[in-house]
């Protein structure tokens, strides 16, 4: 099973012993899933960390009739629902996939158990929730400080590469607009 991007990830933000690196193989699951397929539902408990080895997914919730993007992850990158898997509650929102994806793939316990048996894996663990806690709050302050236009050449910066594949309206409610701003600020830019 090919599972080298997900332990690369990991391995260039810590590093693993060998022994770590075998066990994590171990446990790991590699799927290849379509576009538009739900990996969690609102109300399931998100029980598995998932790597993007190729695709798109984004997560969103329900406000009204209309979904609100919460997250968008592409390619190298990890995802979950943070408040679900953290505390093992029902999710309060909907992880969908935008593109036919494949996922690599752990559960909640077999990490748990492997954090247990690899001191390293807890540094791991740290590291990568400074990392989302991080990016997370440089969000914030960006849908609080800058204006639309500003948001949207912000994130066409920081992600090129997803940044034509993701649909104009789950962008817009990312970015916190109406989809009629991110039509007018796109059609100015182009």
């Amino acid at each position: 099973m090919p599972t080298s991007p997900f332990i690369n990830r990991l391995t260039a933000i810590a590093p693993l012993s060998e022994a770590a690196q075998t066990q994590l193989k171990e446990i790991l699951t590699r799927q290849r899933l379509p576009k538009s397929t739900v990996v969690l539902a609102v109300g399931e408990v998100c029980d598995r960390l998932y790597f993007i080895e190729t695709g798109l997914a984004r997560a969103f919730y329900q406000d009204g009739p209309e979904e609100i993007t919460s997250w968008i992850v592409g390619e190298d990158d990890f995802m979950y629902s943070a408040y679900s898997y953290l505390t093992q509650q029902p999710s309060l929102e909907t992880i969908e996939l935008l593109e036919d994806t494949v996922l690599i793939s752990a559960t909640r316990a077999d990490l748990d158990e492997f954090y247990g048996q690899f001191p390293e894996g807890n540094l791991l663990r740290s590291l990568l929730t400074e990392h989302y806690l991080l990016q997370y709050d440089q969000r914030l302050r960006g849908l609080q400080m800058l204006r639309a236009k500003e948001r949207v050449n912000r994130y066409a910066r920081e992600h090129p590469n997803l940044f034509s594949r993701i649909p104009w309206k789950h962008l817009a409610t990312y970015l916190n607009m109406t989809a009629e701003t991110m039509s007018r600020i796109l059609s100015k830019k182009m």
